[in-house]
């Protein structure tokens, strides 16, 4: 009798290449890894147990503890700036970037600013954001981060070598939104005093 060609193995390998496929991917931009730790560790945290692919792009080389520290935050993959291709931001369900990144990468931040006046991608700026941003974005906070995010972000804090700690203030961000959002939120605005679900995945 021949064998099936729906073995649960195989049934197996397909349904997992389908999700990694599948994923909500976050495209992170930054001078340093550290930086991503220290601004946004809890949220990448809680995205990557929601479910999300992260990549990051980053100019300083990466040292080992910056790679271990970024593992514990569930970061997917890290590449130099230089390997980053239009099509990784296209691709991206989300973008969060680094401001300070900006001056020094024109043709990037060109390109981020058009995909923003498109509203076609959520994009998250931490640091100050650019006065030509002004009239796109809103100040958003991570209010409610999962308690294993806390204590992950402090982990990969130690590991990194940072002396700054986690003091618990809320990570936040300027965001442009998506006109049409294809996932649950979970960033409120600055003055809202309502948390949002920790780690918040998409909800097709």
């Amino acid at each position: 009798m021949p064998e099936s060609p729906f073995k649960t193995s195989t049934l197996h390998s397909y349904a997992h290449l389908l999700d990694k496929e599948c994923a909500y991917r976050l495209a992170v931009i930054s001078p340093t890894a550290s930086g991503v730790v220290g601004a946004a560790g809890s949220w990448l945290f809680d995205r990557a147990k929601g479910g999300w692919r992260i990549g990051l792009f980053v100019i300083d080389p990466v040292e080992p503890a910056d790679a271990a520290a970024l593992r514990i935050l569930g970061v997917d993959k890290v590449e130099p700036l230089s390997a980053l291709k239009p099509t990784d931001i296209e691709s991206a369900s989300a973008i969060a970037v680094d401001s300070t990144i900006l001056d020094g990468a024109p043709m990037l931040a060109k390109r981020l600013h058009a995909l923003a006046l498109r509203r076609a991608t959520e994009i998250l700026m931490w640091g100050p954001a650019p006065a030509h941003w002004a009239e796109l974005c809103e100040v958003v906070r991570y209010l409610n981060p999962s308690t294993a995010s806390r204590a992950f972000k402090a982990r990969a804090l130690t590991v990194s070598g940072s002396t700054a700690g986690d003091d618990g203030t809320a990570e936040t961000f300027h965001r442009v939104t998506a006109v049409s959002l294809r996932y649950g939120s979970d960033l409120l605005a600055a003055d809202s005093t309502t948390a949002a679900s920790p780690g918040s995945r998409a909800n097709p």
